[in-house]
């Protein structure tokens, strides 16, 4: 669920929403809860805090561009440069934007009905870190390279990395139940997905890097084999502390 809460309204006092019940504002220099209304626009210093669990409050410009984006359970200090915070120009969010760790169901390039997948995610400045996982239920009957889909709304910012992506954006690991572990890499696929690659060493060459399927690295799959990883890729529209 997504609410917004527009702290840009009219001088006459900025206004909650009636969705934005999650919203607790605090004023540190009177050390007391506040209301937005004229008292409040006159000062100079909020704290917001996002008390849902899953729900992610958006701060509004007058334009309806996002300020700030106030994930579950986090908080953000927000000053006023004018006496009345009438345009976005005068709220500036202070610190990093992050959040706490958000569950999700993950997507992927395995059917669904064979393989049971999870997720978790949280925003660190610009960037997000995503886990992944994968558990074998039944032994796939079909299925290709294997993929994992970024969580819904999210698109790597391409532009700020160095290379490609190609030369791995996380690490992992393919677990092969009772038996063997190996090594894994998160390649960017697309800007909503990654690839998972496994390394192979084979006698008189290099270490290769190359995509796990069904039959490799673990050449049978059975119930309880896991896949694991973990990536932090940066996200566009978002900057260390605001969007």
């Amino acid at each position: 669920m997504k609410s917004t809460v527009d702290l840009t309204a009219p001088a006459t006092g900025a206004t909650l929403s009636s969705s934005d019940e999650d919203i607790h504002v605090f004023d540190p220099t009177s050390d007391i809860d506040v209301t937005l209304d004229n008292t409040y626009v006159a000062g100079n210093t909020v704290i917001l805090v996002n008390e849902s669990s899953t729900s992610i409050i958006s701060i509004l410009a007058s334009n309806g561009s996002t300020i700030r984006s106030l994930y579950p359970e986090t908080s953000a200090r927000v000053i006023c440069t004018a006496s009345q915070c009438v345009t976005e120009l005068d709220w500036t969010p202070q610190g990093v934007a992050h959040s706490s760790w958000i569950d999700f169901t993950p997507t992927g390039s395995w059917p669904g009905a064979d393989v049971t997948y999870s997720g978790k995610w949280r925003r660190i400045g610009e960037s997000a870190e995503i886990q992944f996982r994968l558990e074998v239920d039944a032994v796939p009957a079909t299925g290709n390279e294997l993929t994992f889909d970024l969580p819904s709304g999210l698109v790597i910012d391409t532009a700020k990395l160095v290379g490609s992506g190609s030369d791995g954006v996380g690490i992992g690991s393919v677990s092969d139940v009772g038996s063997d572990r190996y090594a894994t890499r998160g390649v960017i696929e697309t800007t909503t997905s990654v690839e998972v690659f496994y390394f192979e060493k084979t006698t008189g060459n290099p270490i290769d890097m190359r995509s796990v399927d069904l039959t490799n690295p673990i050449s049978s799959l059975a119930v309880g084999d896991l896949i694991d990883l973990v990536v932090t890729v940066p996200i566009v529209g978002w900057s260390p502390s605001r969007g």
